[in-house]
């Protein structure tokens, strides 16, 4: 080489050299300036954050773990931001959400500062409205409570904030649900047992508990919700390359000449076959036979047509798109055999479509009247009932797809296990509450207000049932009863058993003041086999649980109370002994002990002691053994009245304890037969009273006669008394004491006995004192005293003739009759 070309190639290079560093500089001063445009934007941003804004960011930086000043800087970095910012602090929006997330720097030139030098991500912060960025990752949100602007002096009060980790797979519905259900709900429940310890009246229960029947259905909605949103189904797509080749086709036109492309038309059969293939696995699903869980309530009944509504619809919407559109009339033009296929499916599906649709407007009508059987007690229920099954009617008539059997039965049992569910929640005040610690009354009552509901429910349908087939225009209630009510009968059963067993501790109770012998060992032993049932902690509303009844059955059997029911009443041979004791055990209210039939077992005693006395009484109605001192007529009085007692005394206590008894059969059997006897027993009663009341003046005239006779052979002097006198008297005393009539001259003698008697004794002595008189009497002095004798027998004289027994004058007749006797004793003692 030269020194000539040496000498240009050394300038050309100097040229080189200084033209590269001339375009350096350039360069150099170009970016210096973008990055100081960005600054002085940032300082701008900077400048607009407010007191509100830094609240805000305050609140951020609690959650995320960082500064307030960093959250700042990362609210800085991007124009958007602050937008954001601006339009949550005024009215336009209600929600924010910061997201803290790994993502690729942003340059000098785009946030106005330095971040993450020569790194490929680095930790971001997004400020979304829920659009836009996708959430991940730790996640910070804020929601007002109005759309009313924020200021310094309302933001603590209306801006709630709160903070959620997104996880693989996860939507902000399920986050949302998740977080309210693990930490708010729980929170609620905890105050709602600190008021339910409170003693919450029945009416404000329904108003109280509806906060957490509305927390319950976020919780749920927002689950149904994410579950559908995850199941929704995805038409599938060729490939990359093969859609790209789709996607050019906008125009009719364009259709036209893809119609005649071979290519094209097997991309798009291709593509609809795959589509086929999707909705026909779509469509068997929606065909096939639902697996439900057999303690659902009607809500399930809503979600699952909720879901369908969503599929289907969400299927219609990309079969309704611009691309499918397309491709479908592309296949048209050809006329593609692949297009009959696809029609029927598509009509297919649109009818499941609009079938989702109606249920879910029907159902939703059905809601409101399904909500209180989630929040009320079954007391507050009741009322609710004829809507209900109101609305089901109305559906059942007019809902194109609930017009089988089986989809409204379906749709009542549901019903019927939400009423199961609620009553279970009531009594047992949601699972916190064991029965066995609970007060007896109080549990009682709870049981009892359940049974009242079942009650209205099974009554409610069936008064609705009889009106549509009186109607005749309606489609008629042609349900399974045992398959709607079975769970309730089911349940209703072991309600009955915890009652009894209730019923047991207060009846049982009262076996401690009970004078039945030996009653208190089955007290004992009655405690001891419930505390041994008590120890065992069974769940006393599972009702699928057969082992409590079991257990039940044999506690029943090992209280033998029965068994000493039937001794005692072995022992006892009468039928009144056997009724007093029978009341007794009655009083004790033991359902179990079969009262019906000891009482149905007294009556059959009674009708064999009725044949017997009627055979004593055709036996003895002669000569029937009387009392002794009693007068035979009244005698025979008291024994027809005794008989009348022993038929009468067992017939009218089982009448009056046991009216149902009496009722039956041989109760009626057992009435009439008493019914005659009485009769002829009554009857007898009135003849002997019929015959005694003829005798009575017999007697009276037997207290006519002089006091006194003479022998009609001796010619003695003898009382003139006739003692059935005596007879008749004391047969008016019993028959006063009897009840029955008694003639006036009757009553008379009764009062005037003591005199009869006084006279009876007075002339008993006078012819006494007169004989001993007489025999005192020397012989040889006989003939001398026989003027003071003709003396004293002429004062005797009236005594034979006027003076009879019921003469008023026998008083002074006595007194003359002793004057003389003392004059006659003085003569011969002297």
């Amino acid at each position: 080489m030269s020194a000539k070309d040496a000498s240009v190639s050394k300038s050309k290079v100097s040229r080189s050299k200084s033209l590269a560093a001339s375009k350096e500089t350039i360069s150099t001063v170009g970016v210096d300036s973008a990055q100081i445009v960005a600054k002085e934007a940032r300082e701008d941003r900077r400048s607009q954050i407010l007191k509100t804004h830094k609240y805000l960011f305050l609140n951020v930086s609690h959650y995320l773990c960082l500064s307030a000043d960093e959250v700042e800087e990362f609210a800085l970095d991007e124009e958007n931001t602050l937008r954001k910012l601006i339009r949550f602090t005024n009215k336009d929006e209600t929600i924010l959400f910061f997201q803290y997330q790994q993502r690729q720097p942003l340059t000098f030139e785009e946030c106005g500062r330095v971040m993450g030098r020569g790194a490929t991500s680095v930790m971001r912060l997004f400020v979304t409205s829920g659009d836009g960025v996708a959430l991940e990752s730790k996640c910070v949100y804020f929601l007002k409570k109005s759309p009313a602007p924020l200021e310094d002096k309302n933001i603590s009060d209306e801006v709630i904030a709160g903070s959620f980790t997104m996880k693989a797979g996860s939507t902000i519905l399920g986050v949302f649900s998740d977080s309210v259900s693990r930490t708010y709900y729980p929170a609620l429940h905890h105050l709602k047992y600190w008021a339910l310890n409170k003693h919450i009246s029945d009416q404000n229960y329904c108003t109280y508990n509806e906060l957490f029947v509305s927390v319950d259905d976020f919780i749920q909605h927002t689950q149904w919700a994410e579950k559908h949103v995850n199941e929704m189904v995805e038409l599938k797509t060729l490939d990359p390359d093969q859609m790209t080749i789709l996607a050019g086709i906008t125009t009719v036109a364009d259709c036209l000449a893809a119609a005649q492309s071979k290519v094209i038309i097997s991309l798009a059969e291709e593509m609809v076959n795959l589509w086929c293939q999707q909705v026909e696995m779509l469509l068997n699903a929606a065909g096939r036979i639902r697996r439900e869980a057999d303690d659902i309530g009607p809500k399930k009944e809503l979600e699952f047509w909720l879901g369908r509504t969503a599929h289907f619809s969400y299927l219609l919407q990309q079969i309704r798109s611009r691309q499918a559109k397309t491709v479908f009339h592309i296949l048209h033009i050809c006329k593609s055999p692949v297009m009959s296929e696809w029609r029927e499916l598509d009509m297919k599906i649109t009818d499941q479509a609009n079938e989702a649709r109606d249920n879910t407007k029907y159902l939703y009508t059905l809601e409101k009247y399904c909500e209180p059987l989630y929040r009320c007690q079954p007391i507050n229920m009741l009322d609710k009932l004829s809507g209900l099954i109101g609305t089901i009617r109305l559906i059942y008539n007019f809902s194109p797809y609930y017009t089988s059997t089986d989809k409204v039965s379906s749709l009542f049992v549901k019903i019927t296990n939400q009423i199961v569910t609620s009553c279970k929640n009531y009594v047992s005040d949601h699972g916190t509450t064991r029965l066995w610690d609970m007060p007896k009354n109080e549990l009682y009552t709870r049981l009892k207000r359940c049974i009242r509901l079942f009650e209205a429910y099974i009554n409610i349908y069936t008064r609705t049932k009889k009106k549509i087939a009186n109607t005749q225009t309606e489609r008629p209630f042609n349900f399974s009863e045992m398959y709607i009510f079975g769970k309730i009968h089911t349940f209703r059963n072991r309600i009955d058993k915890i009652i009894c067993l209730l019923e047991y501790c207060n009846q049982f109770s009262s076996l401690d003041s009970c004078t039945i012998e030996g009653i208190e060992t089955l007290s004992a032993r009655f405690n001891s086999l419930y505390l041994n049932l008590k120890k065992k902690g069974y769940d006393l509303l599972n009702y699928k649980n057969l082992a409590f009844d079991e257990d039940f059955d044999k506690f029943q059997e090992l209280l033998q109370l029965k068994k000493f029911m039937n001794v005692t009443m072995n022992n006892l041979k009468q039928s009144s002994d056997k009724l007093d004791m029978m009341r007794r055990f009655d009083s004790l209210n033991l359902d179990f002990l079969d009262i019906e039939k000891g009482y149905m077992d007294i009556l059959t005693l009674y009708n064999y002691e009725l044949d017997n006395l009627q055979h004593i009484y055709e036996r003895d109605k002669e000569e029937p053994p009387i009392q002794w001192n009693l007068p035979p007529i009244s005698g025979r009085i008291y024994w027809l009245r005794l008989m009348f007692h022993n038929i009468g005394q067992p017939i009218f206590t089982l009448q009056n304890y046991r009216p149902s008894v009496m009722k039956t059969l041989e109760g009626k059997r057992a009435i009439y037969r008493y019914n005659k006897f009485a009769f002829v027993l009554a009857k007898c009663e009135v003849l002997f009273h019929i015959a005694w009341f003829r005798s009575v003046d017999a007697a009276y005239n037997c207290l006519q006669v002089p006091i006194l006779a003479r022998d009609p052979k001796t010619r003695d002097l003898i009382i003139n008394f006739d003692p059935y006198v005596y007879e008749v008297i004391k047969e008016a005393h019993y028959m006063v004491k009897l009840g029955l009539q008694v003639p006036r001259e009757m009553i008379q003698l009764i009062h005037s006995c003591h005199n009869i008697t006084s006279t009876y004794r007075k002339v008993q002595m006078m012819l006494t004192q007169y004989a001993s008189l007489k025999s005192t009497i020397p012989d040889m002095f006989m003939t001398l005293m026989q003027p003071s004798l003709f003396k004293i027998d002429s004062l005797i004289f009236p005594a034979l003739t006027t003076i009879t027994w019921t003469s008023l004058e026998t008083s002074n007749y006595f007194k003359e009759l002793d004057k003389a006797f003392e004059e006659f004793s003085l003569l011969i003692k002297t």
